[in-house]
């Protein structure tokens, strides 16, 4: 479904399904808000929306926005339809509200450590320390069931945000959480998000 707007003079174009209605009009109304800040949105500008970089483009007098091809090479391509992107907001959104806690945005090409094969275990955790560097998120998630490593071995693997997406789409949800606080997930659910005194801010 196509979404409208007119921003700064010129039509702003956007495709997502209709059950992201409500979702497609908040993001229009963040890129006029961008716009009347300055600079004003043109072809090619690049558009930081919470995980996702969304990019303009000039199509038959409007312009169209796209979201990282995440089906394909996120890094160098692009799709018209922002359901992803869309859908993965929402879900942090969610959390954030949840707990009551201020997000802290990754995204989608930063890097997450894996150890003891974490994504294919039942239980795990998610532990967030302040990035050391550009390009790194933060995150650190562990296998619950062997945190020691004494069944699977020891191993630490670096994964991008968005290879998530096949590996472990549960897991983005929480990815908006801020620095020093840890998240267990059983089953691919939240079950606790507890800060460095112990304190769970998960219902």
């Amino acid at each position: 479904m196509l979404y409208r707007s007119f921003i700064g003079g010129q039509e702003v174009v956007l495709e997502c399904s209709a059950r992201f209605h409500s979702a497609a009009y908040a993001l229009l109304d963040a890129l006029r808000s961008l716009n009347d800040k300055g600079p004003s949105l043109h072809d090619g500008s690049k558009i930081k929306y919470g995980w996702s970089i969304l990019t303009l483009r000039a199509e038959s007098g409007f312009l169209r926005v796209y979201e990282p091809a995440f089906d394909g090479n996120p890094l160098k391509d692009v799709s018209p339809n922002l359901d992803i992107t869309l859908e993965i907001f929402e879900q942090q959104a969610f959390v954030l509200r949840s707990s009551g806690l201020s997000g802290v945005d990754v995204v989608f090409s930063d890097e997450v450590f894996v150890r003891n094969r974490a994504l294919e275990a039942s239980n795990i955790f998610l532990k967030r320390q302040q990035p050391k560097r550009s390009g790194d998120s933060g995150w650190y998630i562990g296998n619950m069931d062997d945190v020691d490593g004494d069944t699977s071995g020891d191993s630490l693997e670096i994964v991008k945000v968005f290879e998530l997406l096949r590996r472990r789409p549960a897991v983005l949800q929480a990815l908006a959480l801020p620095p020093d606080y840890l998240v267990v997930m059983r089953d691919d659910k939240i079950s606790e998000i507890l800060d460095q005194d112990g304190r769970n801010y998960w219902n």
